[in-house]
């Protein structure tokens, strides 16, 4: 991006910015999560971009110079806010996988009932790992939660545990499968 020096010149680049972020982001709404995700992280970059670009005309200006930062605040808070709702969006999506995860539990405990009935024709090493698996995938439900309950959620921290979940729940699915 271009610099952007003053605070007019920051006004007026801001005002079709946020425009355009929040059509991009409206439109992005529909897509698969990770697509979002990119597209909403794509916004988060111009907005990033737009506050390294901005600067007061005569930095000992100290007037100028706050009123320059004020406009950059409202790209940070939008900025921010788009992770906020990024981590929501995936808290929710982490929730239908729990309820799925508790769906799977009943099932699993059903069939461990007739697989009990007639344990001498079935290996237990299968369920074994099964239960294994489910109580990885617990445990991985778990640290989500913890890290998103802390005051400032750590983005990266989120999105790796969200992919170890999304590993654990592959693993139980297979572990399913072989019994």
């Amino acid at each position: 991006m271009t610099e952007i020096v003053g605070i007019a010149a920051a006004q007026a680049a801001l005002q079709p910015l946020l425009a355009n972020v929040r059509d991009a982001v409206t439109a992005a709404g529909g897509l698969a999560p990770t697509a979002r995700d990119a597209a909403v992280d794509a916004q988060k970059a111009r907005l990033k971009a737009f506050r390294s670009s901005t600067r007061a005309a005569d930095l000992t200006n100290v007037p100028e110079v706050a009123a320059v930062a004020a406009v950059d605040k409202i790209a940070l808070d939008l900025e921010l806010a788009l992770g906020q709702q990024q981590i929501e969006q995936d808290l929710q999506l982490l929730e239908q996988g729990a309820e799925r995860l508790r769906q799977l539990t009943s099932s699993l405990d059903a069939q461990t009932s007739r697989n009990q009935a007639s344990a001498g024709s079935i290996g237990l090493k299968p369920v074994k790992q099964t239960l294994d698996a489910m109580s990885e995938l617990v445990e991985s439900v778990k640290q989500v939660r913890t890290t998103l309950d802390g005051s400032k959620p750590d983005e990266a921290a989120v999105a790796a545990q969200i992919e170890d979940f999304v590993e654990k729940f592959t693993a139980l699915k297979q572990a399913v499968r072989n019994v």
